[in-house]
């Protein structure tokens, strides 16, 4: 075994002693001579390399088994190794404790590190991530400029806050809607669009607003999107007012507005744009109303409710619920029926569905991105909705029929149900 230089073998050795669970001792650490042994006292091991002219490389010249039994103890994981190891966690979570991270440590590489050293390996990862973050949000205004001028009519808004005139600007929110988007979603898709904040799960919590469109395939199409300090009245205003300035919504009127009952967004819906229709996730209003009602028996009746195309069927599906659980019935209408149920939406926008799905289908395709500092997740959004705009693109252009395969599928069903009517 040849190796090109010193640091080559001093690698070999950690990885030898990490691996294997033993405590070595650097005896000799010199550019053309290295000696390593076991910290064991009476075991027989030693790593031996030296210089050959023969090749001019450094070559194993010695290589002896242990006699010694595993270590618990190893003076060779060091701090670096531990943050090199674990990066990607300790990044993710910033606040992960040290009793934690050493047991995670025992468990993985069979040894027991003291804390300091873990709070050591926890510091170095995050000065350096820090250090990022810093850079990241002083790239944001140059960022915005540059989404700008690649896509013209494009809306990118920042707001920083300053604490008194002397201060620099902190950053607090930033707005992206792009006019390609923009254009697409207005000449294309129906009058509906689905709201919904998801958690930032980086170094700086925050969280990432989206407004998400319906396409001609029902599925997502991204409209707009911001990071915001926290999900608020205030912040979901902010947000709204942009986007009904961009796509001209005025006060709402022929348009619907789908989402989860967030804090903070209904009564800015309410507040901004009080002629739309506001319709409210059914699984999520289900999720709340079956912790109180629990029996399996009666949850298949929410969902006749919920899915009722007529306001006679609804009638009839909740008599049947009430027949076997007055209260819950009762608490079932709590929320006004108006905004989760099929039979009482309005056809204006030509969509029935009784959930939110698009919105979350959005936040699930950005995990990734959502550990990310700010201008590399915003970044890494408007890839992902470039390439996903471009592959259904390429898909829709070798369609045969008409109409979109998902509708196809659907009026195929349809055509058969009605055989049986």
């Amino acid at each position: 075994m040849v190796f090109t230089n010193i640091r080559e073998v001093r690698a070999a050795a950690n990885k030898h002693s990490i691996t294997e669970c033993k405590d070595l001792k650097f005896k000799k650490n010199e550019a053309k001579r290295f000696r390593a042994v076991c910290r064991f006292k009476g075991c027989q091991f030693l790593f031996f390399v030296s210089y050959d002219r023969s090749i001019n490389r450094l070559q194993l010249k010695t290589l002896t088994e242990h006699t010694c039994s595993q270590h618990w103890r190893n003076s060779r994981v060091r701090a670096e190794f531990i943050a090199m190891k674990y990066k990607r966690t300790i990044r993710c979570n910033p606040r992960w404790k040290l009793r934690e991270m050493r047991a995670t440590i025992r468990e993985d590489i069979g040894t027991d590190v003291y804390q300091s050293i873990c709070a050591r390996a926890k510091k170095l990862v995050l000065q350096k991530t820090q250090g990022c973050y810093v850079d990241e949000f002083g790239l944001l205004w140059t960022y915005a400029e540059e989404m700008r001028k690649a896509d013209p009519g494009t809306t990118v808004k920042i707001k920083v806050d300053r604490l008194n005139p002397e201060n620099k600007p902190l950053f607090q929110r930033m707005y992206v809607g792009f006019a390609s988007l923009r254009r697409g979603f207005l000449q294309g898709c129906r009058q509906i669009i689905g709201l919904d904040g998801c958690f930032l799960k980086g170094l700086c919590k925050g969280e990432l607003l989206s407004a998400i469109g319906r396409d001609a395939n029902d599925q997502m199409y991204p409209i707009a999107w911001a990071v915001v300090e926290v999900e608020s009245k205030d912040s979901w205003s902010w947000f709204l007012e942009l986007l009904a300035s961009d796509l001209s919504l005025g006060e709402g009127s022929g348009w619907s507005i789908s989402s989860d009952q967030q804090k903070g967004l209904i009564p800015a819906i309410a507040s901004l744009l009080p002629a739309a229709e506001h319709r409210l996730c059914a699984r999520h209003i289900f999720c709340n109303w079956r912790k109180v009602h629990k029996n399996l028996e009666w949850h298949p009746y929410f969902w006749e409710c919920a899915k009722s195309t007529t306001v006679m069927k609804f009638n009839h599906a909740y008599k049947k619920l009430e027949s076997r659980n007055k209260k819950a019935a009762q608490d079932m209408v709590r929320v006004p029926k108006e905004q989760w149920c099929k039979a009482f939406f309005s056809t204006i926008v030509k969509c029935d569905s009784v959930d939110n799905n698009i919105s979350e289908t959005f936040n699930a395709s950005i995990v990734e991105a959502r550990h990310k500092p700010p201008y590399s997740l915003l970044d890494d959004i408007r890839v992902l909705t470039m390439e996903r705009i471009a592959k259904k693109q390429e898909a829709a252009s070798k369609w045969t029929s008409p109409f979109c395969p998902k509708i196809m599928k659907k009026l195929e069903i349809n055509a058969k149900e009605s055989r049986i009517c």
